[in-house]
């Protein structure tokens, strides 16, 4: 994979670094990621669009810990805005949430929070729920779980198409047809003033020369003399 394919991962989160410190290590060794950033979400938001630019996949990840499941759409959410500018900024196709320290990790579960915050499903390609920890990291539930197979091929799908977000591409082809649109409408506009200007320009410079052609080739009238026969040509 060429230098070109490489992409960078951002951990967003407003827990601390060594929360996910298991998570860090396993992006990290996926093909195609040059890095993984991890950016930690606090109230000043220009804090956190600042870092969204230098990043091209997003996962936003969330502990239970915390007390409960509440990243969007719940009372006292807490990504909310994040969430939003992230599938903005990225494209739904490179935004994954993952959601830590859980009991129950089952599709039932995974369906239940997906009906109450239902921005997780229309903001994000996926959904990743993973056990409570248990003993060293290196021996966590998640990194043998199906769910970490399903997020290294959502990154290696995201690397394989050159590292530029799908909403990058879309704004670019925007612009082409955009300037495109403009150039048509350019040449459009000098093509239309052209008839009328040389119009103008044979009116001022052919007709006067017509003119001194027609009257140079009608006169003057002559007249032919020949012996013994008198006519006029």
């Amino acid at each position: 994979m060429s230098c070109s394919n490489l992409i960078v991962v951002g951990i967003f989160s407003r827990e601390d670094y060594s929360s996910y410190d298991w998570l860090t290590n396993r992006v990290r060794s996926i093909t195609g990621v040059k890095d993984v950033r991890n950016i930690q979400i606090t109230n000043t938001w220009s804090h956190f669009t600042a870092e969204v630019p230098k990043c091209s996949f997003a996962i936003l990840y969330h502990s239970k810990r915390r007390g409960r499941v509440n990243v969007t759409d719940v009372t006292d959410s807490l990504y909310d805005g994040e969430l939003k500018h992230l599938s903005d900024v990225y494209g739904k196709d490179r935004v994954v949430v993952v959601i830590d320290d859980l009991t129950d990790t089952s599709e039932e579960e995974k369906t239940r929070i997906l009906q109450l915050q239902p921005s997780i499903g229309t903001l994000a390609s996926n959904l990743f729920l993973y056990n409570e920890e248990h003993g060293d990291s290196d021996e966590r539930t998640p990194l043998k779980s199906p769910n970490n197979k399903s997020l290294e091929t959502l990154i290696r799908r995201a690397a394989s198409n050159d590292g530029v977000p799908g909403s990058i591409r879309k704004r670019c082809v925007i612009w082409l047809i955009f300037i495109s649109a403009v150039v048509l409408l350019i040449v459009i506009i000098v093509v239309s003033t052209l008839p009328s200007g040389h119009n103008e320009y044979q009116n001022v410079t052919s007709v006067p020369t017509l003119s001194i052609i027609t009257s140079t080739y009608h006169t003057p009238e002559y007249t032919t003399h020949l012996p013994g026969n008198t006519s006029q040509v």
